[in-house]
């Protein structure tokens, strides 16, 4: 075998090295339940099921912004939810001190 092969040789075997140091890398740092919903975590609807709910339906916004909510709905914002402008409901249910037409 001459200089050269052997160079092209150390550099295919170091390639497949490093091809295989990322395929137990990837094996051993993905969790179990990584792909059962798709590209996600299973584990990770737990997590967010422990989360708060922020957001909810414009529809809850007429309780306290009716006269608001009868000129936005017949708008052309019509289908842009409040909240993607005013921000999440949660905290303004939970305060009520900024709730009011």
């Amino acid at each position: 075998m001459n200089k050269e092969t052997r160079h092209l040789a150390m550099a295919g075997v170091v390639l497949g090295l490093f091809i295989a140091g990322i395929v137990v890398a990837r094996q051993v740092l993905t969790p179990d339940s990584f792909g059962q919903f798709g590209y996600y975590r299973g584990d990770n609807v737990a997590e967010w099921d422990g989360l708060p709910t922020t957001f909810a339906e414009t529809a809850q916004c007429s309780g306290c912004h009716s006269s608001n909510y009868t000129k936005w709905s017949g708008s052309a914002h019509a289908g842009v939810s409040c909240e993607n402008c005013h921000g999440p409901v949660l905290p303004v249910l939970r305060s009520r001190s900024r709730c009011g037409s």
